[in-house]
């Protein structure tokens, strides 16, 4: 027998009251349910939930006479499911909830598992949003009031088969629902320590979410599982170091990023990475090692088709054992090319002893790359010739690789031979070889003179333009390194290196120490680059860089630029003001000698201004000086063309 209406309000009323709902929410139910009420007896019509509901819904709409506020309607949904409740069974039965189960499951819990949430959620503060915090709390808190529910009093009582339990009856409104819980209550489990393995038997909803990147390896493919059982360890003791050993790894690098003030996104995914891998070391029982992070990393890639998110992968799990083994994280870019040689061990221990001695004359790190590139390249074909000792190489073989050595340019080829020299020189000074085996490299080849190509005039012009349109801290920054390359004619080395200490604004001059040379330069600054320079400082270099270098990277870590970042941007930039590209920052340098030289400037003045020790090399710019060549022009007297055969 169904209640009346009139009945049913006056119940309702009692029962918000009585379990202390708010008083809006009691009038909100009052004054539904009365309107309701006339609505039907205006148009006779008898009651039903589906007539309620369509009575609402006629009311949802903006033009509605009663002007009801959207963000009322739902509590006045929800009375009219009251109501409903009521007139069907003549009392509230499951619609409404009593004060002491509406409190949010958090505030529910005992001692013991929120001291542990609580942890967990302090952990997780400073790389996710509040939003996304309070989300894993009520994740985490609806299995923990579940786990002491069920007669769970301790850690040490849950088990995988409670959690596969409790996600198999846990009521969810979806499946997306469901599995961000499973994924929150999870990561929760490991970092607690109290889930070291995955449920042993698959749950309800499917767990390729959870596992995809942290898989149990037994449910991986048989050669897949070959590769990883490799590293199984059961020795629980060699486990718990080694991830003692990475847990402190990885909040150094976590702290070190911070310190290099990297955003929030990168700070979150290095964190959410690290714990993935610890999550997979846990979950298969495995120590950490190094070549297992690789081979973890490597399965990630055959399941990801974003390149870029294995490449998050892989430089986060490189970084964590630099750290680990340094202390420290210095490497700016992992390569992800496998070495061009291969080198054995003996050529491994003569290379780094020969450095070692040429560090003695404070090569600088380019020489020190380019002589291991050399010898690199020449132990490599010793291998392709079998030779296993210094002793087996010969004059003849030294002639054999001299024709296999091919380079692009004679530059190249006259570098690399000298190099392998002086490499078989201080072999000789060892008695490893003959003392005179270094002959046998002939290093001396017929040089190719080049025109120098410099610069047009609408292409400095589109330099000009970029400066004066330039308003981006990035643009500011090119825009002074070009001004500095244009108009004082520095190599791209010695811009990178510039020191706030290396100008004088109030003297108008720059004093470096050449990168290339280590020779010290002054040179008189153009009033154009000092403002550059300062219009850069002032308006666009990051605050967070503390480098003593002026030019800086842009994005963490802000640190100086190198030679190799300098120019990156300068053909996309002068592209925007002329269709010509322009390669290199170097032609800047060879158009500020040119531009000189056609000035009428001496050679003895042009030399050292470009930081040269001799006046030869200045001669290459003599044939951008059209003025001058056209007075060198030698006359035909003597041999006229005179027709026919005979020319």
């Amino acid at each position: 027998m169904q209640t009346s209406i009139d009945n049913a309000i006056e119940i309702g009323v009692k029962t918000y009251q009585e379990y202390e709902y708010a008083r809006l929410m009691t009038s909100i139910f009052k004054n539904v349910c009365q309107q309701l009420k006339e609505h039907i007896g205006r148009n006779c019509l008898p009651y039903s939930n589906t007539i309620a509901t369509q009575w609402l819904s006629a009311h949802k709409d903006v033009d509605s006479p009663l002007k009801w506020k959207r963000k009322h309607v739902v509590a006045m949904a929800k009375a009219l499911e009251v109501l409903d409740d009521i007139i069907q069974n003549g009392r509230v039965t499951n619609t409404l909830k009593p004060s002491l189960d509406r409190v949010p499951a958090y505030g529910r819990l005992p001692s013991w598992s929120r001291e542990l949430l609580d942890e967990y959620l302090s952990s997780l503060q400073t790389v996710y949003q509040p939003n996304t915090i309070r989300l894993v709390s009520n994740h985490c808190s609806r299995l923990m009031l579940a786990l002491d529910n069920g007669g769970i009093q301790q850690p040490s009582d849950i088990t995988p088969q409670v959690i596969e339990e409790y996600f198999v009856t846990d009521a969810r409104s979806s499946q997306a629902q469901h599995k961000g819980a499973q994924r929150c209550i999870i990561k929760f489990l490991i970092f607690a320590g109290l889930m070291e393995s995955p449920p042993p038997k698959p749950l309800r909803t499917s767990r390729e979410f959870l596992y995809s990147v942290s898989p149990s390896v037994d449910e991986l493919e048989e050669t897949v599982q070959a590769k990883f059982k490799a590293f199984s360890n059961n020795d629980k003791h060699a486990l718990e170091a080694s991830l003692e050993k990475y847990d402190e790894a990885s909040a150094s690098l976590l702290k070190i990023l911070e310190e290099n003030k990297y955003s929030a996104d990168t700070m979150e995914t290095a964190d959410r990475i690290l714990r993935k891998f610890k999550s997979f070391l846990r979950i298969n029982s495995y120590p950490y090692s190094y070549a297992l992070s690789l081979e973890w990393v490597s399965y990630i890639q055959s399941k990801m088709q974003n390149q870029n998110d294995y490449n998050k992968y892989r430089r986060i799990m490189l970084s964590v054992h630099e750290v680990m083994t340094t202390g420290d994280l210095t490497t700016r870019a992992f390569s992800s090319r496998a070495p061009k040689y291969l080198l054995h061990d003996w050529q491994t221990s003569l290379l780094d002893q020969y450095l070692a001695y040429r560090n003695q004359e404070q090569c600088a790190e380019s020489t020190q790359k380019g002589i291991r590139y050399a010898c690199s390249r020449f132990f490599s074909f010793l291998n392709r010739e079998g030779i296993e000792a210094p002793k087996d190489i010969t004059p003849e073989l030294l002639y054999k690789f001299n024709l296999w050595d091919e380079h692009r340019t004679i530059a190249g080829k006259n570098l690399y031979s000298s190099q392998i020299r002086l490499f078989l020189r201080y072999l000789g000074e060892k008695g490893l070889v003959p003392n005179t085996l270094e002959l046998a490299i002939s290093y001396k080849f017929a040089q190719n003179e080049n025109v120098v190509r410099t610069l047009t005039e609408d292409q400095v012009e589109a330099i000009y333009n970029y400066r004066d349109n330039a308003e981006s801290p990035l643009d500011l920054r090119d825009s002074a390194i070009l001004l500095l390359a244009l108009r004082m004619g520095l190599r791209r080395s010695d811009i990178a290196n510039l020191k706030f200490s290396d100008v004088s604004l109030k003297k108008r001059i720059i004093m470096i120490a050449q990168q290339k040379t280590g020779v010290a330069l002054e040179l008189p600054m153009p009033v154009d680059v000092g403002n550059s320079l300062y219009r850069y400082v002032r308006d666009g270099r990051p605050e967070q860089a503390a480098c003593e270098q002026i030019f800086v990277r842009h994005s963490a870590p802000y640190t100086k630029l190198t030679a190799g970042g300098i120019g990156e941007r300068i053909e996309s930039a002068i592209l925007e003001y002329n269709d010509t590209p322009i390669k290199g920052l170097h032609i800047m340098r060879k158009t500020f000698a040119s531009s000189l030289l056609r000035a009428g400037t001496s050679v003895h003045i042009i030399a050292p201004a470009l930081g040269h020790a001799s006046f030869d090399n200045v001669d290459k710019y003599l044939s951008t000086d059209d003025t001058q060549l056209r007075k060198c022009a030698i006359g035909l007297d003597g041999i006229e063309y005179m027709g026919g055969y005979g020319l």
